[in-house]
């Protein structure tokens, strides 16, 4: 197994050898290619090694579920996997995939009505609980502490690197922790009735209609009878874009789309937060997420709105609609 920080080097190194040798001076006259020159130098080896990093981890023993966290290999990766960076406004933490924020502690994770049901339903449960788009895992850390054995999904390795290092630092069991890449839902599979729960903590928002339908599909398949799904996504109803976009919701709606919240421009939406988030959103209210799991033969438990006023940067800019929970459950 090669030594992730040896290799790290050796790219550096060679990447600057090689592109010195061959560097024609003339070019030294041009300031701005020079420099994109030099960026290329620094960033190239990176992206090399990330991909180098991610091939590493993919041929480490895998579980049904993933690669278990106990394995000693993980400790030469964990080495150079850098501490979570803030966000502009300190608040929370930047997702190194600009797939949005994750909360900088557990006590801040449970501050939801659906994470706070999610962690008192698992008490009682047997089987593995799922949390697809773990990002830096604080909800499967909290699962973890109670004793649940824990499937953390993210497809950014480094956030599943550090969930890994953060259960360490609360001297959790990493043996009840798998860790799994996998894309949902393309590229996830599990035996059906693996799981008693299954959360997704504001992780919908960024899929398709079709990506939903499918991965609602096989959540119908992976939880065991009794199981629960839990979910959070950003609402139409959102203060800060509520007054333009959730009339266009409501007349999709009433014109019969299912699917009413796709394609918000973010950066029309959401200005602040457009520095760490895709260009389009797909924001939606229980109605679509209850039409989708009845289909499927689920009952839906609860819903109501989660309240994200912590998160405020300006008064009265939040009025506590800015995300819709919701959990359903399996017959």
């Amino acid at each position: 197994m090669k030594d992730p920080i040896r290799v790290r080097n050796n790219l550096l190194k060679n990447r600057v050898v090689i592109k010195l040798k061959y560097l024609n001076v003339g070019a030294m006259y041009n300031i701005k290619k020079f420099l994109l020159f030099l960026l290329f130098i620094l960033i190239s080896p990176m992206l090399a090694f990330s991909s180098d990093l991610l091939t590493i981890f993919k041929k480490l023993p895998h579980s049904e579920f993933g690669v278990k966290a106990n394995n000693e290999t993980i400790d030469n990766l964990a080495k150079i996997v850098t501490d979570p960076k803030l966000s502009a406004t300190g608040k929370s933490y930047l997702t190194v995939n600009r797939m949005g924020f994750d909360v900088l502690n557990t006590a801040e994770s449970i501050n939801s009505w659906v994470v706070t049901e999610f962690l008192e339903f698992i008490k009682g449960t047997k089987k593995p609980v799922l949390d697809i788009g773990a990002g830096y895992g604080h909800i499967s850390l909290t699962a973890l502490a109670q004793g649940n054995k824990v499937v953390a999904n993210d497809i950014a390795l480094e956030h599943l690197l550090n969930i890994r290092k953060f259960a360490l630092n609360k001297h959790l069991s990493v043996g009840q922790l798998y860790l799994n890449i996998n894309s949902f839902p393309s590229e996830m599979n599990f035996p059906n009735n693996s799981f008693d729960a299954i959360m997704l903590h504001r992780v919908i928002h960024f899929m398709s209609p079709q990506q939903i339908i499918e991965g609602f599909a096989k959540i119908s398949k992976w939880l065991a009878p009794g199981g629960k799904v839990f979910i959070v996504v950003m609402s139409p109803q959102h203060k800060q874009f509520a007054d333009w976009f959730l009339p266009i919701y409501e007349q999709k709606w009433q014109q019969g789309d299912k699917w009413p919240g796709v394609n918000l421009p973010v950066k029309k939406a959401l200005p602040d937060q457009v520095y760490n988030l895709p260009k389009v959103l797909h924001v939606m209210d229980d109605r679509p997420l209850r039409l989708a799991f009845e289909k499927l033969g689920f009952d839906i438990e609860k819903s109501e709105f989660i309240s994200m006023r912590h998160f405020a940067t300006k008064p009265n800019e939040r009025d506590g609609k800015e995300a819709m929970g919701i959990v359903a459950i399996k017959k």
